[in-house]
């Protein structure tokens, strides 16, 4: 995920359930590259795409 990042200027963001977030706790370092968690209902196809254009331009 650093790499991604650092050799394409591209933020990983990881959709998915409580599941994921509960693999991914496993790994103390792959948790700790994510600063920022948030929770949202289910969106919807447009409201999706919406909120991901809004994380590429801000991020």
């Amino acid at each position: 995920m650093r790499n991604i990042y650092e050799k394409l200027g591209i933020a990983v963001v990881l959709v998915g359930t409580d599941r994921l977030k509960a693999v991914i706790k496993r790994d103390e370092q792959v948790y700790n590259r994510f600063r920022a968690c948030h929770r949202f209902g289910k969106l919807p196809g447009k409201k999706f795409q919406d909120t991901v254009q809004t994380w590429e331009i801000r991020f």
